[in-house]
């Protein structure tokens, strides 16, 4: 698994809570709706920025410090005051927004394990014809 499968988890993140806010918004309130799509778009921004940081940070040969400390100064007090913002406001439920939240770290829990299990029984298929 490479940097591949961050990338398609914000695309099948945003994906699914739009999904996700169709069906809240129709069967519970619009306010808690938008807080599941704003924890998972708050999710992604996160996601972004931690693996910015250790692409970043891991790289070899010389490192881009200058960057590195933009992307430390961008990511806690702007990233996570907009996220204590956002719960300040008392829009939504915070439970709404932990669930968006959630949401994108579920997708990758997912994407892995089908991954394995896609990986397990290719192999397991292969060695049962060679049999």
């Amino acid at each position: 698994m490479g940097l591949e499968i961050i990338k398609r988890t914000y695309l099948t993140s945003l994906i699914l809570a739009l999904i996700v806010f169709l069906y809240t918004w129709a069967y519970f309130n619009f306010p808690s709706a938008v807080g599941i799509v704003t924890g998972t778009i708050w999710g992604c921004l996160n996601l972004f920025f931690i693996t910015s940081l250790v692409t970043t940070f891991i790289k070899v040969g010389e490192k881009d410090y200058t960057k590195i400390w933009i992307m430390l100064l961008v990511k806690f007090p702007i990233l996570y005051g907009l996220g204590f913002l956002a719960l300040k406001i008392n829009y939504f439920n915070p439970l709404s927004f932990l669930i968006g939240f959630t949401l994108v770290l579920a997708v990758i829990v997912l994407k892995a394990l089908g991954k394995y299990l896609v990986e397990s029984v290719l192999k397991r298929n292969l060695k049962e014809k060679k049999l």
